[in-house]
């Protein structure tokens, strides 16, 4: 009985040491692979996603500002960092930029730090060129157009009656 108690202990199956460290380094490289590639597009989706925001901060200001001036009748003043607008005989619109922020009628717009910038036209009065730029956590984007304001319905009829002859 002696001998078949000692070949069943020579004959047990395992794992060795050796083949037990390999596993374990092997492992350790695999999950460190997939930790840094979890990071690196965590950190790439948060700078996209803050790029992204402050474009759309700018692109929504000057689209704010451009609506208004379409819809003005008169522009009432228009210097580089201030546009105040006629809407109708009592109302009025009035755009600054104070510091680092574009207000509106006292209000601030948009959630990152913005500058405005705005010209009259040096071909026609009515249009007015506006560049608007935004920056926040290291990104800018700036953003620009040309708006032409409205005056009155009257006016634009005459306008584009004169323009069909």
């Amino acid at each position: 009985m002696n001998a078949s108690t000692s070949i069943a202990l020579r004959d047990e199956s395992g794992f060795t040491i050796q083949e037990i460290l390999v596993a374990i380094i092997v492992g350790s490289v695999l999950v460190s692979l997939g930790l840094s590639f979890f990071l690196f597009f965590s950190k790439f989706s948060t700078t996209v996603e803050r790029k992204r925001e402050v474009e759309t901060a700018a692109n929504s200001a000057l689209q704010q500002i451009a609506i208004d001036i379409q819809r003005a009748r008169e522009v009432i003043q228009c210097e580089d960092t201030v546009i105040v607008l006629g809407m109708s005989a009592a109302k009025s619109v009035a755009y600054a930029q104070v510091g680092d922020e574009i207000l509106r009628n006292g209000t601030v717009i948009g959630t990152v730090l913005m500058h405005m910038h705005a010209t009259r036209s040096a071909l026609d009065s009515t249009f007015i060129d506006i560049a608007v730029r935004a920056e926040a956590r290291g990104y800018g984007f700036a953003a620009s157009t040309t708006v032409r304001y409205a005056r009155s319905s009257r006016d634009e009829f005459l306008r584009a009656r004169a323009y069909a002859r």
